[in-house]
Parts: structure tokens; sequence; C-alpha cells
């Protein structure tokens, strides 16, 4: 009886655990994710340093009225980006509970008339990948994620991705008013995902193409819509449940001001701004 109680208690754990992070993140297809509350152990933000082997990446740190802002170089072209000229966005936020911490930034670049080129970077050693179809939910592996409203106030749209290029890739204003991306894209249509995994750290190089983002914001978002001073607003991720990595975390690079772990919160997102 006592082992059956220790075993009962494992699993209510391991549940808890599960929704406190389906509830900071993705749900599946067009549902959103479990409203479901957790008392989170620690409420407060703690920032990371960085790990001196990559004191080399250059970060941003301009900050006004509490919200982080990110300055996005322009290239003329795909070929002709150079990702050591660009300053990173620190991931380093880490809050609401006790968790090991891996330096994780952010780099986003625009390339004129053709869209957004977003490459993140942790430093996790084996990030665990389980999630294999589209719109899994991939924030339960080692994930990194990107939010982003790109045109017209409202509508924000989740990109995230383990470490084998899974995607999940949802639209709407908030969690309850989600939808699949395959609702504007086909599967084969939909963003590309580059995956590199090395001894020590994982990279994820997105391409968002001006005529994709089309599909959700419409066709008044053009190539001139992106000119030198427009702004927009997101945030980037890095999350893991403790079941698939061991480690339950969450990272953010603007601060979420939640509570309970909560990353559909468009209200916390930080600036971005095109040179």
């Amino acid at each position: 009886m006592a082992n059956f109680k220790l075993l009962k208690k494992g699993c209510i754990t391991a549940v808890l655990a599960a929704s406190l992070l389906l509830s900071a993140c993705s749900g599946s297809g067009d549902k959103p994710a479990s409203d479901t509350k957790a008392s989170a152990t620690d409420t407060t933000a703690e920032t990371t340093a960085a790990p001196a082997e990559t004191t080399n990446v250059i970060y941003q740190n301009e900050v006004e009225d509490n919200m982080n802002i990110y300055r996005i170089k322009t290239f003329d072209s795909i070929d002709a980006v150079d990702w050591d000229s660009v300053s990173a966005a620190a991931v380093n936020t880490y809050k609401w509970l006790e968790c090991e911490k891996y330096e994780t930034y952010a780099k986003l670049v625009y390339v004129k008339d053709w869209g957004f080129l977003c490459q993140m970077t942790c430093l996790e050693d084996a990030p665990a990948a389980t999630m294999k179809e589209f719109c899994d939910t991939v924030c339960l592996d080692s994930c990194m994620e990107f939010f982003a409203i790109w045109y017209g106030g409202e509508n924000y749209l989740n990109i995230e991705s383990n470490s084998i290029g899974t995607l999940c890739v949802q639209y709407g204003m908030n969690r309850e008013s989600r939808r699949t991306g395959l609702r504007y894209l086909k599967e084969e249509e939909m963003f590309k995902m580059n995956p590199v995994v090395e001894d020590g750290r994982w990279t994820l190089t997105m391409e968002i193409p001006i005529e994709k983002l089309q599909a959700f914001y419409g066709d008044s978002l053009t190539a001139d819509t992106f000119v030198s001073g427009y702004t927009f607003t997101g945030n980037f991720y890095k999350t893991g449940s403790k079941d698939i990595t061991g480690n339950e975390h969450y990272a953010m690079w603007n601060e979420v001001g939640t509570e309970n772990p909560d990353f559909h919160r468009p209200e916390y997102f930080g600036k971005f701004i095109i040179e």
C-alpha cells in the first residue's frame, strides 16, 4: 500500500508539472492549451549571466518603459546575412520555478523585399526531442519559441520548435482564440525550420518570408510595410518539461508579469524596430 501511495503521488506530481507547462505554452491543433493552474514555487524573475565560453556574443540591452527593445539589422539578400555581425537578445529571465538555467539567445534580421530570419541558440547538452508531428506539444521537449504581432496590432503568430525541427505554429489574439497554422498554410508550405545540434548547444534558424506572413495577416502586409523604423512587438522563449527533459524551466526575453506560467500574454511582449 505504501508503494502504491508513493506511485500515486508521483503520477499526480507529473500531471501537475505537465499542466503547468502546457498552461504557459501551446495546445495542440485548434485546442487552446490547458488552463490548469498550479502554484509555482517562485514568482520572481532571475537573470542568468553569460557563461565565459560565449562572451563573444554581443547582446542588445536597450530598455524603454520596462520593455526590452531589439533593433533589427537589415541585409540586401539572404546570402549577405552575416550572423556574427548581428547582436543578440538574451533569453535569460527565468521565472516561476527553481531550475537549471541555460544560456539562450536570439537574433532577428530583415532581408529586404523577402522577409525575416530568426536564429535562436541554446547552450544545452543533448536537447530532448520526442515530438514528431506538426503542432505536437513541442514545448514539453527542449523547445525554443518566437511569438510576434507582425502587423495590425492584435493577432500574434507563435512559432515553436524542438531540436529536430518539429513545428507548432498557431495564430490569434490570445490563448482562447488561437488557431492552428494549417488553417492558413499547408504543412509543406509552412515556415522552414533549420535545426543544428552540436556539442553543448543547439540552434534553430527560422525562415519567415513575407509571402507566408501574408497568409495570416492578409495582402495589405507587403514588403513596403517593413521600412526603416517599422515597429512591432513579440517575445522569445525557452521551455522544457520535467518528464521529458528532466528540468522544467521557463525562460524569456521580455519578462512576463504573471503569477503563473503563461507565455500567451502579448501585453508583456518586447518591441522590435527595423533599422
